[in-house]
């Protein structure tokens, strides 16, 4: 990787200060007022994100939840679900990124 790489871990105490990957720059928008009052409820049932920064700019995400609690139609008791992830096409190839 080029540059710094810094992994955030956002939850209920910093995802206001934060934000989220989507909508990260329409915050006064209606759709990044649903999206952190949905993901203000899915903290309390575990729901993790990590924001990938390289040298101060984001270029990735995740967003992952244990499976009991899942809004999708799957049988995943005991095991984490992918809710959505993104990396932008820049920064591809260039090396893995460890998230804590």
């Amino acid at each position: 990787m080029n540059g710094d790489v810094k992994v955030v871990c956002i939850d209920a105490g910093n995802v206001a200060q934060h934000g989220f990957f989507c909508y990260k720059s329409k915050r006064k928008s209606e759709g990044y007022r649903r999206k952190l009052h949905w993901l203000e409820q899915r903290f309390s049932e575990g729901m993790k994100i990590r924001i990938v920064y390289e040298s101060g700019r984001c270029i990735g995400f995740i967003e992952y939840i244990p499976g009991e609690f899942a809004w999708r139609a799957v049988h995943a008791q005991d095991y984490m679900v992918i809710h959505c992830h993104g990396l932008l096409a820049g920064p591809r190839g260039k090396g893995t990124v460890h998230v804590c």
